[in-house]
């Protein structure tokens, strides 16, 4: 399963995406008789909390175009402010992402990628094909993503990622080279 995380925006100028005050999601009821694949299973992390939420497409639609009409080359560019996207991830968790880009996908889809308001280090990656959406949140206090779970619902959960394995070694002085 998979969170977002969101940063709530207080300091910048944004552009407001028309309805986004209350947030990109909304709580819903789980359906009974569901099956669930843990998010450990496929990626290795721990989950500490997970919700289910309807997502307000209408919001993310919004967010995309402000994006793309300031990805375009032009000196208009500059005085727009950027889109932001309350991510309430969790009633203890209300971020606001900065949208700074949008690609189309592969499928058809598009992403929506930026940073998060007060959060150094902190980004987002939304990827949204059709009626599907799954991303991720995160900063240095942790990390959020979100997943389908049918029929319309979508899971946040706040993971726990195990550390990277870079593999670095260190290097060799010459006399290590002599033994």
């Amino acid at each position: 399963m998979a969170s977002v995380t969101v940063v709530l925006l207080g300091l910048l100028p944004t552009a407001t995406v028309e309805g986004q005050g209350k947030g990109l999601f909304s709580a819903v009821e789980p359906v009974a008789a569901r099956t669930r694949t843990p998010a450990s299973a496929s990626t290795g992390a721990t989950t500490h909390r997970r919700r289910l939420v309807a997502i307000d497409f209408g919001m993310l639609s919004r967010a995309r175009a402000a994006a793309s009409r300031r990805q375009k080359p032009g000196s208009a560019r500059r005085r727009m402010p950027p889109a932001t996207l309350t991510l309430n991830l969790f009633q203890d968790v209300v971020l606001t992402g900065i949208v700074e880009r949008t690609e189309p996908t592969f499928s058809g889809g598009y992403s929506v990628s930026g940073r998060l308001a007060g959060e150094p280090l902190g980004t987002m990656t939304l990827v949204v094909n059709g009626e599907t959406v799954a991303g991720a949140v995160r900063t240095l206090r942790g990390t959020y993503r979100i997943r389908s779970a049918g029929r319309g619902r979508y899971a946040i959960s706040q993971v726990e990622e195990p550390p990277l394995n870079c593999g670095v070694e260190e290097p060799r002085s010459e006399t290590d080279h002599e033994h």
